[in-house]
């Protein structure tokens, strides 16, 4: 039996029971049971009364199955003895023919699930007998290995058959795989750990408090996966069954370490199922729990295969870029100026002072990286023009794109430039825009606005009406900046151009290059 569930905690009430209760088929299809058997009901805290639960990965509930086991410990205050009850049709009902209660004395039943003959209760606390282990995942979405306990504790006087809420012990993290390394990932093991924290192992629980110990300092919760294969750009989802616990800081990693994801301010509390991701890239930032919705994958420049680059939000921290052999040690050179690299199995921390956007830039033709700081980050270029739209002049606007516009495009042409042809910034260098995609004979400027006419532009000459009209794939070639006789001049498409890499680095000599990518 699997056990773990995303549930709402209901409070049990106490329901007298008979000793030997006599059901109606017709009504429960509950056979009567023998005189000489005592029953109980049980019950699990979940929205689904008188089931247990099971985890799938999407249906938590089921009905209890024949032969379902509890072990439950029964006190009268002086001696305690374990029992075993059993469902024998699957209903909420667990019956024993080894104990008959006596009018008049007191008793504590304290149950677990699932059934171990060396379960003893002490003062209220169980011994370690209370197993919490992930198991092997055999396929992608496959949450069959996960086998997780439930606890539950009541308490009546002489010949009154206790009601038990039975409660989970441990919860589950759903984990998503995404790989972007390029090829198909075999994934064998996927790990949740936190330091000083046992979240895996065998515990006690106190069944006043369902709290768990154990005497491991410290143990991280495993899945491990029989090479489960996730496509290049895919995802797989594995589960780890893991003890309830809080934690400052924690990782989620891949394969032994070769990939993972730092996690901060974590509360997982037991019966519960929560969701994360996890990155296998060649090319990722660790160390560090990532702003919900930013990615730790450096991302491939369109204009260079051999850049790496990444820009978001960092918190303060220590943080570590991983390669695929190994990470990135570097000396200290301070924010905003490349550095040297070369790859170990330990690598250099970069240590971010404050919260704030930073830039890294990893070239692993040359093996510099380029870590910028709020500070030193380079900035967005400005410029200004007669804005005769808005009737503002003058007018001064960042470029955070750029729009081609010409006689290529013959929905636009001679009307305001599309979207379908704006150029995007690069992650490396906010001077560099690119545009993939193909492109049908024709002219083309770049404007630093989606503004037709009367817009600072760059085009091949600052003569008016004359065109460019001898360009080839690869060659650089030097654009005229302005809104004068420039902004009618324009560059010849090659045949063939799928790409276009614009760099405005050179405020006085902007650059333009043509390119067939396959």
């Amino acid at each position: 039996m699997a056990a773990a569930a995303a549930i709402v905690f209901l409070a049990g009430c106490a329901k007298d029971l008979p000793y030997a209760p006599e059901t109606d088929p017709s009504d429960t299809g509950i056979a009567p049971a023998p005189e000489n058997v005592f029953s109980i009901k049980v019950r699990v805290n979940s929205p689904a009364a008188n089931t247990r639960t099971v985890f799938d990965g999407t249906d938590y509930s089921v009905e209890w199955e024949a032969g379902d086991a509890l072990g439950i410990v029964i006190s009268d205050g002086t001696d305690s003895k374990l029992y075993k009850f059993t469902t024998a049709d699957g209903s909420d009902i667990f019956s024993t023919d080894e104990f008959a209660p006596e009018e008049g004395v007191s008793y504590t039943y304290y149950a677990l699930y699932p059934y171990d003959e060396d379960f003893t209760v002490t003062d209220g606390k169980s011994n370690e007998v209370v197993d919490i282990v992930s198991g092997m995942q055999k396929s992608d979405a496959d949450a069959s290995h996960i086998d997780t306990p439930m606890y539950g504790k009541a308490q009546t006087v002489g010949t009154e058959a206790p009601e038990i809420t039975l409660a989970h012990l441990a919860t589950v993290i759903k984990v998503q795989v995404l790989n972007e390394t390029g090829s198909p990932l075999a994934v064998s093991d996927v790990t949740l750990s936190a330091p000083g924290k046992a979240l895996s192992g065998t515990f006690s629980v106190d069944f006043g408090t369902g709290a768990l110990t154990t005497g491991t300092e410290e143990a991280a919760a495993v899945v491990s996966a029989d090479n489960v294969a996730v496509d290049a750009g895919g995802s797989g989802t594995f589960f780890i069954a893991c003890a309830a616990f809080s934690a400052d800081n924690a990782e989620i990693s891949v394969n032994g370490g070769a990939y993972g994801i730092a996690k901060s301010g974590l509360n997982f509390v037991a019966g519960k199922v929560y969701s994360t991701k996890v990155y296998c890239a060649p090319y990722m930032l660790r160390g560090i729990a990532f702003p919900s919705g930013v990615s730790p994958v450096m991302t491939q420049t369109l204009e260079n295969e051999s850049v790496y680059a990444w820009r978001a939000e960092l918190p303060a921290g220590d943080l570590k870029i991983s390669l695929p052999d190994g990470y990135v040690s570097v000396p200290s050179t301070g924010f905003g100026k490349p550095a040297s690299y070369t790859a170990d199995t330990d690598g250099s921390v970069w240590s971010v002072p404050e919260a704030g956007i930073y830039r890294i830039v990893l070239d692993t033709e040359s093996s510099t990286i380029t870590v910028y700081d709020p500070a030193t980050d380079l900035k967005n270029r400005e410029y200004s023009w007669n804005n005769t739209v808005d009737n503002i002049n003058p007018y001064t606007a960042p470029v955070e794109n750029l729009w081609m516009w010409g006689d290529f495009d013959n929905a636009a042409y001679k009307s305001i430039p599309s979207d379908d042809y704006m150029m995007m910034q690069s992650l490396a260098s906010p001077y560099v825009f690119t545009y993939s995609g193909e492109l049908r004979s024709g002219t083309v400027k770049f404007l630093v606005s989606n503004i037709q006419n009367n817009v600072y532009a760059f085009g091949a000459y600052d003569v008016r009406d004359e065109h460019k009209t001898d360009t080839k794939l690869d060659e650089v070639y030097i654009m005229v900046p302005g809104q004068g006789d420039n902004r009618y001049s324009r560059f010849q498409i090659p045949e063939h151009t799928n790409f276009v890499v614009v760099d405005i680095t050179d405020e006085e000599k902007p650059t333009v290059v043509f390119k067939h990518v396959d």
